[in-house]
């Protein structure tokens, strides 16, 4: 999977969320688009080994009514 990606991940087997994917040599890191409210969140390779952290997919396409 790119950095920058959307992507579905699962952490710690029990839920998913549609997040942007930052990947670096030291972690990975999901960004939600509302910022606002959701907070980026880091987690070192440690962590994505340890609870997992697991990329299910890549969002190809998002449709929303408003």
């Amino acid at each position: 999977m790119d950095s920058g990606n959307i992507a579905i991940v699962m952490v710690n087997g029990d839920e998913a969320t549609v997040k942007e994917i930052k990947e670096t040599d030291s972690g990975l890191t999901l960004i939600g688009h509302n910022v606002a409210v959701y907070a980026p969140h880091f987690y070192s390779r440690e962590e994505v080994e340890k609870l997992p952290v697991r990329i299910i997919g890549r969002v190809i396409q998002s449709i929303s009514k408003f």
